[in-house]
């Protein structure tokens, strides 16, 4: 599974991440740093945009707040850059055949229930989120028919 990071690595650091495509020799010998999308294969690694995302879906989660929630799941395109740069993320580290590891990674950052188990569990909203991925990464909006059906099966 291909992870990306986008960091400004130290070289001296380089040689701590595993399996980095190759950068070209000359961009390395003349540069202190490394500002690129380094694409690695480690299981410690974890797609920055998504977690962003996840992040801010949580605190907007545990501030109750609707409004906000409702602004940030966006479905109707354009969509503004950060999204289309989870939606890139979702096709790479989470293509359909990743489903599975997709809910997990969701459940991960979601917590199950309020901190004072007032409001039950959240079941139902990380199935929505992955729904809401899922959505994200298939839509084809040239085709009309699949995405009502998509939009169906995110609404169920």
């Amino acid at each position: 599974m291909n992870l990306y990071i986008e960091n400004k690595i130290p070289l001296t650091s380089l040689n701590r991440v595993t399996h980095i495509n190759k950068l070209p020799t000359n961009y390395i010998q003349h540069h202190d740093y490394v500002s690129a999308y380094i694409v690695c294969r480690d299981a410690n690694m974890s797609p920055p945009r998504i977690d962003e995302f996840l992040g801010d879906l949580v605190k907007v989660l545990l501030a109750k707040d609707g409004i906000r929630m409702q602004q940030a799941l966006i479905l109707e395109p354009p969509l503004p850059p950060f999204y289309n740069a989870v939606v890139s993320e979702l096709k790479q580290v989470y293509p359909a055949s990743s489903q599975a590891i997709l809910e997990k990674k969701v459940g991960s950052f979601i917590p199950e229930r309020d901190e004072d188990n007032a409001g039950g569990t959240r079941a139902a909203f990380i199935s929505f989120v992955v729904k809401y991925f899922s959505f994200l990464r298939d839509v084809n909006v040239d085709n009309l028919l699949e995405t009502h059906d998509l939009l169906k099966a995110l609404l169920r």
